[in-house]
């Protein structure tokens, strides 16, 4: 990400109320309300260490943080209610704790199979 200093200090720099999730959003939300536009260059290349800084938090916890900022960047930025941020929630603990898990499940059982199909034409 490359932004100029001078539009930085304009919006007060980084909310603080979010820890390593939704910074873009509300980055793009808050340079919006200035007047400045934002854009994707995909001629230049970053390779992102996804995940590193939050290794040692763990699955669940990044979840978690994630969530906490994104629930906060809805309520404050899209102005959200508290119905729409229920929502929310109750779909991303749905992906995380029920659907995730089951297409784990499954590709997994998938890939038994195909073991088990590779194996038998061996024979």
């Amino acid at each position: 990400m490359l932004i100029k200093l001078d539009c930085m200090k304009k919006i007060n720099f980084f909310d603080e109320n979010t820890f390593l999730y939704a910074e873009e959003l509300i980055l793009a939300e808050k340079l919006k309300s200035i007047g400045k536009k934002t854009a994707y260059r995909d001629d230049v290349y970053v390779k992102h260490l996804h995940g590193v800084s939050t290794i040692e938090h763990g699955e669940k916890k990044r979840f978690l943080l994630q969530l906490e900022s994104d629930l906060y960047y809805f309520e404050k930025y899209r102005n959200y209610g508290k119905f729409r941020l229920f929502l929310v929630k109750v779909g991303r603990y749905y992906r995380f704790f029920i659907l995730e898990p089951m297409i784990r499940k499954i590709k997994s059982v998938i890939k038994r199979i195909r073991n088990i199909l590779e194996n038998i034409k061996r024979r």
